[in-house]
């Protein structure tokens, strides 16, 4: 996905030492990359156990399949809750949901659970851990994810638009689906 590769470097730059999370993880790229430069710990969470299997073949061919590397096939705000439970915390966590799906407890509108996921994965950040948070949502602007991710969270302490893309190659006069935003507790 090119439209990451800006959003790559910086969890590569950061990850060192850290304990990763990988939201919806598809086949871990955020998450392979944390493990290749050197997080303590990597955690991939996707509801499908198909994509989660293809991830750990990923971590396998690489040669980053250790004990520190956790694939879990769950929904992400299940497993969050679950670690909340757990007082399990994490430095960085990478959250790219799809705009829509269906799973095993419903379906997941980003419209509607973007608020409820931001808050989630708050809790579960640790002091001075940053949040990395995408999506592709037509229907939102950059200026909106921005506008909707400090109304979720008015405790954090930085909440800031993502880096630009720096694609190669983009079409004329369209703006890029992808949009995020950088939050740091």
């Amino acid at each position: 996905f090119l439209d990451q590769r800006r959003n790559r470097f910086l969890v590569a730059q950061a990850c060192s030492g850290k304990r990763v999370l990988n939201l919806f993880s598809y086949t871990a790229g955020f998450g392979l990359l944390a493990a290749l430069h050197g997080a303590s710990e990597v955690v991939n969470v996707d509801s499908s156990r198909r994509t989660l299997t293809w991830a750990e073949e990923n971590f396998r061919r690489n040669e980053c399949l250790n004990d520190s590397c956790e694939f879990w096939s769950a929904e992400a705000s299940y497993y969050m809750q679950g670690a909340e439970k757990r007082s399990r915390f994490f430095d960085i966590i990478v959250i790219d949901p799809p705009s829509f799906s269906r799973g095993k407890r419903g379906v997941f509108k980003i419209d509607k659970e973007f608020p409820k996921l931001l808050k989630e994965a708050y809790t579960i950040l640790a002091e001075h851990g940053m949040m990395l948070v995408t999506t592709n949502y037509e229907q939102w602007s950059p200026r909106d994810v921005l506008r909707l991710a400090r109304k979720a969270l008015p405790q954090a302490s930085t909440i800031e638009a993502m880096p630009d893309l720096e694609l190669d190659v983009y079409p004329c006069d369209t703006e890029p689906l992808l949009k995020g935003v950088i939050v740091r507790r």
